[in-house]
Order: C-alpha cells, then sequence, then structure tokens
C-alpha cells in the first residue's frame, strides 16, 4: 500500500479506537467537545486588544496578547520552513533516491524520521486552533493538488502554500459571506476552508492541464482518432500495392471494418492524405509517404518480432498493427518481411 494511504487507513483506525475507548470506559462523563476536536474554533481566537495600524501590531502591550495557539503555530511554521530551505537539497534527493542520498553522506532514513518529527509538530501544533478535520485536508488536499498541476518539485510546495493560503482565506471568508445570502448564521470556518480545498482538488482533477480527466480524454480521443488515420491509410497502401489505386467505400470497409472508418476517411481528406472524387478513394503523394511509413514500421516490428523476441511468424500481426502507430521504429536491414512481403524504404 502507498505510504500516504497507509497512514491515512493508521490514522481512522486508531481514531475510531480512541472514540471507542472514550465511549467505554469510565471517563466517557468528562466534556469532550466535538466543535473543538473535530471542528476547531477559530472563532474563538479572540486578539483582545487589537492594533488599530501596523506600528502598533509589534509593540510590546499588544504582542502579549496574542493568542498562545498563534504564538505556538507561529514558531512551527518558522521552524518547518527554515528546515525545508535549509535542507531542501537533501530532502529532494532523500525522496527520489535514499540510496544516493545515503551515498552523498546524509542518511536518507535519519531525514525521513525528521521530517516526520516536523509533520507531527505541525498536527499537534494544528490540532488545537482548527480541529482535526482542518488539519487533515491540509496534510493532504494542497498537496494532492498541486501534485496534479506541476511534476516539478520546487513547484510543487510553493504551488501547494499558495493554494493552501487560497483556501484558508477565501474559506474563512466564506464561512460567514455565504450564509448571509440566505440569511443564515456564520459556519464553521475551519469546515469551509475544509470544503475549499475539497473544490479546489475536485476543479485540479477535472481540468488540469495536463493530468486532468477532461486532458485525458481529449487526448485519447485524439489519438484514436490519428489511430483510425492511419489504420485507413495503411489500408489504402496495401491496397495500391496490389494495383488497386481506386478504392471504393465498400472496399475499404472490407480492409479495414468499424464504425470510425468512415470518420476517419474524413479527417484523412482534411489532412490531404486521402482524395475523394466521385465517391472513390485515392491516396495523395503525401498520404503515399504516410502510408509507406506505417507499412514500413509494420513489417520492420514483425521482423523484430520474428528475429529476435523468437515469436511465430503467424502471431506477430496483431503486435505489429499496434506497435506501428509509434514513430521509433526497430533498427533493421531486412527488406521482406516475415510473411515475404517487401518492406518499403524510407
Amino acid at each position: 500500500i502507498e505510504p500516504g494511504a497507509a497512514m491515512g487507513v493508521v490514522f481512522s483506525v486508531l481514531f475510531a479506537l480512541g472514540v471507542l475507548l472514550i465511549e467505554e470506559a469510565s471517563i466517557r462523563q468528562i466534556d469532550l467537545d466535538a466543535d473543538c476536536l473535530l471542528h476547531g474554533q477559530l472563532e474563538t481566537l479572540v486578539w483582545f486588544g487589537a492594533p488599530e495600524t501596523l506600528g502598533e501590531a509589534f509593540s510590546p502591550s499588544t504582542l502579549q496578547h496574542v493568542p498562545r495557539q498563534v504564538v505556538v503555530l507561529f514558531g512551527t511554521l518558522f521552524a518547518a520552513v527554515l528546515f525545508v530551505a535549509v535542507l531542501f537539497k537533501e530532502l529532494r534527493i532523500a525522496a527520489f533516491d535514499p540510496s544516493l542520498a545515503t551515498s552523498q553522506g546524509f542518511h536518507a532514513g535519519v531525514l525521513h524520521y525528521v521530517l516526520m518529527v516536523f509533520v507531527a509538530a505541525a498536527t499537534v501544533a494544528s490540532f488545537e486552533a482548527v480541529g482535526s478535520i482542518l488539519v487533515i485536508a491540509m496534510l493532504i488536499c494542497p498537496a494532492a493538488t498541486a501534485r496534479l498541476l506541476t511534476d516539478r518539485m520546487r513547484s510543487q510546495v510553493v504551488c501547494s502554500m499558495c493554494i493552501a493560503a487560497t483556501a484558508s482565506l477565501v474559506g474563512y471568508v466564506a464561512a460567514s459571506a455565504v450564509p448571509s445570502v440566505w440569511d443564515k448564521e456564520p459556519v464553521n470556518a475551519a469546515g469551509s476552508m475544509t470544503v475549499v480545498g475539497g473544490v479546489l482538488l475536485v476543479a485540479a482533477i477535472i481540468a488540469s492541464p495536463r493530468h486532468g480527466l477532461l486532458v485525458r480524454v481529449l487526448r485519447r480521443r485524439r489519438l484514436a482518432r490519428q489511430i483510425a488515420v492511419d489504420d485507413v491509410v495503411a489500408a489504402l497502401f496495401r491496397l495500391h500495392e496490389r494495383g488497386e489505386s481506386s478504392v471504393t467505400m465498400p472496399m475499404l470497409a472490407r480492409v479495414a471494418p468499424g464504425r470510425e472508418t468512415l470518420e476517419a476517411v474524413g479527417s484523412a481528406t482534411a489532412l490531404e492524405l486521402v482524395a475523394l472524387n466521385d465517391g472513390t478513394l485515392t491516396l495523395t503523394s503525401k498520404g503515399l509517404d504516410a502510408g509507406a511509413g506505417i507499412i514500413r514500421r509494420h513489417r520492420l516490428w514483425e521482423t523484430w518480432l520474428v528475429d529476435e523476441a523468437g515469436v511465430s511468424p503467424d502471431h506477430v500481426h496483431d503486435t505489429a498493427e499496434r506497435l506501428e502507430h509509434l514513430p521509433p521504429e526497430p533498427r533493421s536491414e531486412a527488406r521482406i518481411d516475415p510473411h515475404g512481403k517487401n518492406i518499403p524504404s524510407r
């Protein structure tokens, strides 16, 4: 199981065990406030004697009224930022290649446990102020959202902080602004922040420019359309090799069956690979070049599968038909494929 998932499972199980113990043990009569334990109460961090100007914000008379939770959180933040900034290179190497990190003189295991200490410290420092729900959400949602937006470590760290800050600010404002639209009482700020963090994560899952669901669907459709066009061009080239330069749609349907064939013919015509005249399909010079390249890759892969992989000649066609759509081709000096057909030259 992936370490993050395992940690979530262990946390949930032990949290449930704690609730069970509280319910079954004699301590069930204690005052256990669910708002404090689960949801947090950011609204109760009242800053008595709040400053009216920036200069008053750092005066001794003002600082002595700063809530203890805020002081602890700022101290934890400073220590964590300093730790990551100073050891960022070492942490990055240890995360991606622990063996290399150890060989470079800094033990990856030690760095891992120190990092876990900082995670635990941040969790404990945040627990009293914001509650367990927001702590878990902020451990997971900003990093998961950033992972969908970038593939670089440094960018992910910065992006995670920006997403966390956005969720915090928007959630805090929305906790009172959104209910007021319907004349309702303000909702819990920590819960509102968690909702915003979840919304940002779902938005990234759907609309991420590289890993989002929409991009994947569009990429798969584009690839499927390209494969269908390649199949049509390859089928027409095979018929051209047999002396059938002009092909009707029924003839093409027999050698390239499928519902997408008609659409592929339209795409191939738009790409100037195929010319359509009076219901007859003819490969253009550009289409002949493209068809020769596809058939060349197909027959070279068939040759490679027989000569190098030891596959029987009558079992290589389907595999080669998938590999022919990939631009690289196996290196071979062969001129005849395993079925006795000529391999087109470059």
